[in-house]
């Protein structure tokens, strides 16, 4: 990724700019924690921003993005990756678009769900262990298997409609 820095290397950024250099900017902001849309637009949100952000670290709040301002910028961690923070989401795109099997056969990967909890979580095998039919609603079962690979236990009867309001505890 560019620096903002560099981005502004032509000169300085301020009010009524546009383009890829001011989204960088109003990005670096967000992710500084000010309330901002990255939208490519330097207006005032942007500038009010700007100028709180130079004020707080020692930098002329003119709001304009210069030399130093873009340095500045560039220390700010980018936010982590989102599989990081929520690994499950990974799982659940994986699987997303799994169907039943036509006709009496079943999907071998949604009836392998439900082992794969009961291996996982062998006292849930009661309330799990019964599934053999991709003809039985299996939503919940795609959630509690989501929940179960990536190590939180899914709720006690995750095929239970009851269950929904009860999401898994960490294992």
């Amino acid at each position: 990724m560019t620096s903002i820095a560099a981005l502004v290397a032509l000169g300085p950024l301020r009010m009524g700019a546009t383009g890829p250099a001011v989204t960088a900017v109003q990005l670096a902001l967000r992710n500084a924690g000010y309330d901002l849309e990255a939208d490519g637009g330097f207006g005032t949100i942007t500038q009010t921003a700007l100028k709180a952000f130079e004020a707080s670290h020692g930098l002329q709040p003119d709001g304009v993005v210069d030399k130093p301002t873009a340095t500045e910028l560039d220390k700010i961690a980018p936010p982590p990756s989102v599989l990081k923070v929520a690994p499950w989401l990974s799982t659940m795109r994986a699987i997303t678009g799994t169907k039943e099997a036509p006709s009496s056969k079943d999907n071998p990967f949604i009836i392998e769900m439900a082992h794969e909890i009961v291996r996982r979580y062998p006292d849930l095998k009661g309330n799990v262990g019964w599934y053999n039919h991709d003809s039985i609603p299996w939503c919940g079962l795609g959630i509690g298997y989501v929940f179960a690979v990536n190590g939180i236990k899914p709720a006690s009867a995750p095929l239970s409609q009851r269950s929904r309001g009860r999401l898994g505890a960490s294992a």
